[in-house]
């Protein structure tokens, strides 16, 4: 956790970090079985909260776990954290962890960890393969280790992210939708290639027109990379960023285009 973190809502309490309890029985903390949201936090505002809320829905329901009345105290916990732990710029994490017959609910506020050198987004194709489609693919579920080793595999590289790919195929960044302009067209793999539906990447999609970019879901091979004339990466932290590097190829950040896409993705 953070540095700065000092508070967390468990269970709907308010608690100083050193004293969170969980069971040891409790499959949330013997298997993953849970789910999670990563949203990003502006101005003490949580942003695209209403996409963010469907899908941990959707997968809280799909998982069987209970989560009563959790809408309705989400934003004022969220305030209370900004004012504990001093940050309204940043990142609230929203994790629900299934406990026998009931769900651990676990809420956090921290301050995204700055980049020695926020010009350069250098990444490459990590050496762990995407596990393809499936069920799950849909969830941002806590059994997240196959993502945690590509993502701790580039930082010992001194990379800011790891591109998780399978048959030849791109398919995802360790934390981050993975996206590439070839010929003016931005394009991004398919969920079905086993892509996490992410929130920012459904909302370039359905504003295409609004920022002027022809953008198409279809799949992308590692071999692209070598002609393609952008590469670039979107969560719900850092929005839509330009990547200056993969392995040997070097590509253009693009800002004109970048900066259009996160004015939209803003208002």
């Amino acid at each position: 956790m953070g540095a700065e973190e000092e508070f967390v809502f468990w269970n709907g309490e308010l608690s100083p970090v050193g004293e969170v309890k969980v069971s040891p029985s409790a499959e949330g903390l013997l298997y993953g079985f849970g789910c999670f949201e990563t949203m990003g936090l502006s101005n003490g505002r949580i942003r695209f909260l209403s996409d963010h809320w469907d899908r941990i829905s959707r997968a809280a329901a799909d998982m069987e776990l209970e989560c009563p009345d959790l809408r309705e105290r989400l934003l004022d916990q969220v305030s209370q954290l900004c004012k504990y732990n001093h940050c309204e710029e940043g990142i609230v994490r929203l994790s629900l962890h299934k406990n026998g017959r009931s769900t651990d609910v676990l809420l956090r506020v921290f301050a995204r960890t700055p980049s020695a050198d926020e010009s350069s987004f250098e990444v490459d194709l990590s050496r762990f393969p995407h596990s393809g489609p499936s069920p799950l693919s849909g969830w941002k579920h806590n059994n997240y280790l196959l993502n945690a080793l590509a993502y701790r595999e580039a930082v010992e590289m001194g990379l800011r992210e790891s591109i998780l790919c399978r048959d030849g195929k791109l398919v995802e960044g360790a934390r981050s939708n993975v996206w590439v302009l070839r010929e003016g067209v931005l394009w991004t793999p398919p969920v079905e290639s086993g892509a996490l539906p992410g929130v920012v990447r459904k909302r370039v999609l359905s504003s295409a027109a609004e920022m002027r970019v022809d953008v198409r879901e279809g799949a992308i091979l590692a071999e692209d990379l070598e002609d393609c004339d952008g590469l670039f990466f979107s969560n719900a932290g850092m929005l839509f960023k330009a990547a200056t590097r993969c392995g040997v190829h070097e590509f253009s950040p693009h800002l004109e285009l970048v900066n259009r896409v996160n004015e939209v993705l803003l208002r």
